[in-house]
């Protein structure tokens, strides 16, 4: 497994010790730039990404928060007031911060799970949790596998 070392952390490991693990969603709604690529990089290797747009309404929040069964929601260090509240207390909230010194560092802002070990993927696993809107409105989720996922990429 790559993993993501920056400024001497490594993401992957971080988000294990969080409480992350395979088959666990990790929302991420961030704002176009390294921090999301690489947050997404770490919950891909770890358990399953699932980016949501941070311009969402704090009720579209609450649809796909549920929707997905995020276990966290990795946020900017400020802003993103709508995702947050709809977290609330059932999805622990990660923030992002790029410290002066460079790098990034993960701050939770409560209690996540118990650590667990990191493990590689297996092709298998679900990677990315996308929705699409289809021709009911409703969004549904689209799973795509590591095998997929790896497959794109190459």
């Amino acid at each position: 497994m790559a993993l993501l070392y920056v400024a001497g952390v490594d993401l992957t490991t971080a988000l294990a010790g969080l409480g992350i693990g395979r088959g666990d969603r990790v929302a991420i709604a961030l704002p176009n730039g390294p921090e999301a690529i690489l947050c997404f990089l770490a919950a891909a290797l770890v358990g399953t990404a699932a980016p949501l747009n941070p311009n969402y309404t704090e009720e579209e929040f609450r649809f796909f928060l549920g929707d997905t069964r995020a276990k966290a929601l990795i946020l900017p260090q400020q802003g993103a007031e709508a995702a947050r509240r709809a977290a609330g207390e059932s999805v622990p909230v990660i923030r992002v911060l790029r410290p002066e010194g460079g790098g990034f560092q993960f701050k939770p802002e409560g209690r996540v799970g118990e650590a667990k070990t990191l493990t590689h993927p297996a092709p298998d696993d679900i990677a990315l949790v996308l929705h699409t809107s289809g021709t009911t409105s409703t969004p549904k989720r689209v799973p795509i596998l590591q095998r997929a996922l790896a497959v794109s990429a190459r």
